[in-house]
This record gives structure tokens, sequence and C-alpha cells, in this order.
């Protein structure tokens, strides 16, 4: 069985009465399962066995996919699909998703490669609340993440 859990949740350190561990110590053990699901605005939904699993829910929670997250270059590896209700407008003046901590769903410095979709562009951040070295410019994918491997932390979608 798995529980949602969200970033206040975590941050309160309970969820419905149960305690949970703090961001900071979320980091040390990854969830259960290759293919993860979250909700870019309310935490981790659940990992599972099969892209299949994972699809199903996604289908149930009736929203889309905006950004995967492999945990190897080349697209492979164990996976974090973050999705929402909406996709990101077709602009790259407005952000529509950002994400201050990927300590909520355990993918902090964990990302080798990504790939965006439904018109989203990413721009990564090695610190949290947007803070530190940050992409360069808009990205739609990177298969190697060479300078970025295993070092996003927060990041924007527009």
């Amino acid at each position: 069985m798995f529980r949602k859990l969200g970033y206040a949740a975590l941050a309160a350190g309970s969820v419905a009465g149960l305690a949970t561990a703090a961001p900071a110590q979320a980091t040390t053990s990854a969830p259960a399962g290759n293919y993860c699901v979250g909700d870019i605005k309310g935490g981790l939904i659940g990992c599972y066995d099969t892209k299949r699993e994972a699809d199903r829910v996604m289908a149930n929670k009736r929203w889309i996919p905006l950004v995967i997250f492999f945990d190897n270059t080349g697209y492979s590896g164990k996976r974090l699909t973050l999705g929402h209700a909406r996709p990101c407008t077709a602009t790259l003046s407005d952000v529509n998703y950002a994400l201050p901590d990927l300590r909520v769903y355990r993918w902090n410095n964990r990302a080798g490669s990504f790939v965006t979709r439904n018109r989203c562009d990413l721009k990564g951040y090695d610190g949290f609340n947007y803070n530190g070295d940050r992409f360069r410019r808009w990205v739609d994918h990177d298969i190697r993440l060479t300078r970025w491997n295993n070092d996003i932390s927060s990041f924007k979608l527009s």
C-alpha cells in the first residue's frame, strides 16, 4: 500500500496522524517500483512495478504527464513522471509550474536524463528554491545531462 505524501505533510512530519520523514531524511531511501508517478502540485502518488500500472493510475487521476525524469542517461532506469490537469502554455514568457524541492518525490540530485511533455520546457537548478547554478535556457529534453547529471534539486516548467 502506498500513501500520498505532499510537501506540507513532509515538512510538518505527519500525514493523517501517521509519522513521516522530514524532507532531508526522505532522500535516504528511494521508493520501491521502477515507475513512480506524482502530481506536480500534490506530491508522490505511488511507485509501481510496471509502466502499465503507472499509466492506469495516471488515467484514473485524469491528468497528463508534464515531465519524466530518468535515473540514468539515455532515458533509462527508474523513472518519475510528474503531471497535472492541464498542459503548459506555448510560450516561454511565463512559468506554468514550479517545484522548489525534489526531495518531496525522493528525486533530489537523482536525474540522469529527462523529457518534457504537453508543450512544457524545463529549467533546472542545482539548489533548492531555484537557487544556485541553473540551465542557461529552457529545454524540452536531455538524454545525458552532462553537466547536470544527478544535480537537479528544483525546477520550473514553462
